[in-house]
């Protein structure tokens, strides 16, 4: 099962297409790339398919991931301080994790996230209090 859904996740990843939403080019984003160019994601999304017709555990999953209640979760993590100090700590790194989340918001068809100009600077503080390099 989890091999079938590292598949899936990586099938769908893949549909969210290139670059990933990083912000300013460092190591990172370089590396990252270059693994994204390693992978044969036509012959990834062959099998998650397969996958996704034949195994059961990954037909219920899907069932779960296009259904209401698993967008209803996900906007509701989306709100959550928790979601909120992980993209100010990802922010640390260069990784928008908003776009990321807006990305994936777009395909499940529920509504983006809106941000205040204010909060990134409180978050950004909180974890330059909390967690000092």
């Amino acid at each position: 099962m989890e091999a079938s859904l590292a598949l899936l996740l990586t099938a769908f990843v893949s549909a969210l297409g290139q670059p990933w939403p990083l912000g300013e080019t460092n190591s990172i984003e370089g590396e990252i790339n270059d693994i994204m160019e390693m992978v044969p994601f036509d012959r990834v999304l062959a099998v998650a398919v397969d996958y996704a017709v034949y195994d059961q555990q990954v037909r219920r999953f899907v069932h779960y991931a296009t259904g209401e209640s698993f967008k209803k979760n996900v906007a509701s993590f989306e709100a959550s301080p928790q979601f909120r100090m992980a993209a100010g700590f990802a922010e640390r790194y260069n990784v928008n994790l908003y776009s990321l989340a807006n990305r994936i918001n777009h395909i499940l068809d529920i509504p983006q996230i809106r941000l205040s100009r204010k909060f990134p600077g409180v978050v950004a503080q909180f974890l330059k209090n909390t967690f000092p390099t």
